[in-house]
């Protein structure tokens, strides 16, 4: 069995809606990051996405080999952590336990932001609980 993670921190909180695709992480630091968590979704799936399943969420954890579309089932945002709620299948492929835990540090200042995007990224796909 993998080394499974149950819990990360973040210092920092990526949100962006390019029209295209919708992004969130969490990652331990701007740059350089060894704990980093990505959410993504493409907001116009082809019939070759959704063929493929490529409409869902894409969880990335630290590297693309410990990467999947679908199997999020819900996100919980807090003022100082977050939880991501996946199906078991999921946190196996990208080697969490779940739900998982991301640490916010007082350093991540974009929480209103992140929110907004998480409610777009997870659509009808993932429940989505704001507390900030």
């Amino acid at each position: 069995m993998t080394n499974e993670m149950n819990e990360m921190s973040a210092n920092y909180a990526f949100a962006q809606d390019n029209g295209t695709v919708v992004m969130v992480g969490f990652a331990d630091q701007d740059y350089q990051t060894r704990d980093c968590l990505l959410l993504q979704r493409t907001l116009k799936p082809s019939k070759g996405d959704f063929a493929r399943g490529w409409d869902d969420i894409h969880i990335m954890v630290n590297e693309e080999s410990r990467s999947t579309y679908g199997g999020v089932e819900g996100v919980e945002l807090w003022s100082d952590y977050a939880i991501i709620k996946l199906a078991p299948a999921t946190a196996s492929k990208v080697q969490v336990g779940t739900p998982f835990r991301v640490n916010l540090s007082a350093q991540v200042a974009n929480l209103g932001e992140v929110g907004s995007m998480l409610e777009v990224l997870c659509g009808s796909y993932a429940k989505v609980a704001l507390h900030v």
